[in-house]
């Protein structure tokens, strides 16, 4: 699928493929608390 849109590359990665925008908009802001327990945790 050809995009006609270049700068708006995060908008034609929504289009094309939710699930891969998905995973790299949500998944690193979940897993960030995760990281910090950790840190805090182990000192």
């Amino acid at each position: 699928m050809a995009s006609r849109v270049v700068p708006a590359t995060l908008d034609t990665i929504t289009r094309s493929s939710p699930k891969i925008a998905l995973t790299k908009l949500d998944l690193p802001t979940l897993g960030l608390p995760m990281i910090e327990r950790r840190i805090v945790s182990s000192s």
